[in-house]
């Protein structure tokens, strides 16, 4: 992805929470295509273990174009739903040999929430749309999808 081309964009996020003081930022939709897709996967770590449905980040990658226009599409058009996380335990360090719970979404997962936070990175943003962002992120908007953020 052209640098320039995401750095325009993010500007526009920043500009547009700057100047709408008082509203409610609600929607990526108009920033969110195949580039930035693309940046979201490659700032993505790659060294996670893979979700339920076993794919590795590595076998994404083969089909990368491919994966992420998918995806992309069934984001627009609000029809992606992120499947169940596949949980292991690890070790919870704390000398008791107790295990905590981890989730491990799949890369679609993983991608999902990297293109959505593209839009806070380093700060760009306002703390209204970072709130928002965070928001998705965590899945915790009572009532409401993340979904209505890119619709």
């Amino acid at each position: 992805m052209g640098l320039t081309n995401l750095s325009t964009k993010r500007q526009r996020i920043a500009d547009l929470a700057r100047s709408k003081s008082g509203v409610a930022l609600s929607t990526l939709h108009h920033v969110l295509d195949l580039e930035w897709m693309k940046e979201a996967y490659r700032l993505t770590r790659k060294d996670g273990a893979p979700g339920i449905d076993g794919v590795t980040a590595a076998e994404y990658a083969q089909n990368l174009e491919a994966n992420l226009s998918d995806l992309l599409e069934r984001i627009q058009s609000g029809c992606y739903q992120a499947p169940p996380v596949r949980r292991v335990y690890i070790p919870k360090g704390d000398g008791a040999g107790s295990l905590r719970p981890l989730g491990l979404p799949i890369w679609a997962s993983y991608c999902t929430s990297r293109s959505l936070s593209l839009g806070n990175a380093r700060g760009s943003c306002n703390p209204r749309l970072q709130l928002a962002i965070s928001c998705v992120g965590d899945g915790n908007r009572v009532g409401r999808s993340w979904l209505s953020l890119v619709s």
